[in-house]
């Protein structure tokens, strides 16, 4: 019987420690199918991470990719993609955009 209650015991207590809130939180969509935005945060950036937003998209960088141009491919300016991807050290990337490196773009196929 006291193997039981023991048991019983660390398994409520494992499953206890176990729970995390981020595994509960749910998240409400709009019509689009948008993430809900709180009072108060700031839209297109999560976690002071950018966030790609109506019309944009990510872009994973290759081997010999640069910032200008990921900015042609795009047909964006420089200007923008350095400031939409929030690169406050844009400098250390004027010879190359490390492979695999997330980038916000304009979408191609947008409407605009």
């Amino acid at each position: 019987m006291r193997k039981i209650i023991l048991s019983v015991s660390v398994a409520s207590v494992l499953v206890f420690i176990g729970c995390d809130e981020r595994q509960s939180m749910k998240v409400t969509q709009d019509k689009q199918g948008h993430a809900y935005m709180p009072e108060g945060a700031s839209p297109g950036v999560k976690n002071n991470i950018p966030v790609a937003g109506e019309g944009e998209i990510y872009y994973t960088t290759g081997p010999k990719d640069t910032l200008t141009l990921v900015a042609k491919k795009f047909n964006t300016t420089l200007s923008w993609l350095i400031k939409r991807n929030d690169l406050k050290d844009a400098e250390k990337f004027k010879d190359g955009v490390p492979p695999g490196t997330n980038l916000i773009v304009p979408d191609p196929n947008a409407k605009r």
